[in-house]
């Protein structure tokens, strides 16, 4: 009989192990969009604050879609944000 409870043990584990391997991925990946979403955020907002410091008419709002596109594409998003904001 513990030797039936020592299997199941053993079992349980190695399945806990399994799954915390493959949660860890997703929380990996969701962890590394949440960071680009705040740099991207950052990004935009002290893009604008220097662009007006400057006087120079280039805004770009912070909304789902630039936050998408800022997402996907990284810093050549951002920037390919203000330059179609910019003409």
């Amino acid at each position: 009989m513990k030797d039936v409870s020592a299997y199941i043990s053993i079992g349980v584990v190695c399945v806990l192990v399994l799954l915390l391997g493959f949660f860890k991925n997703k929380m990996e990946l969701l962890f590394r969009i949440l960071i680009r979403g705040v740099l991207a955020c950052v990004t935009i907002y002290l893009g604008n604050f220097l662009f007006q410091f400057f006087g120079i008419d280039c805004f770009v709002g912070l909304n789902a879609v630039t936050l998408l596109t800022c997402i996907f594409l990284g810093f050549p998003g951002v920037v390919a944000l203000f330059f179609i904001s910019f003409f």
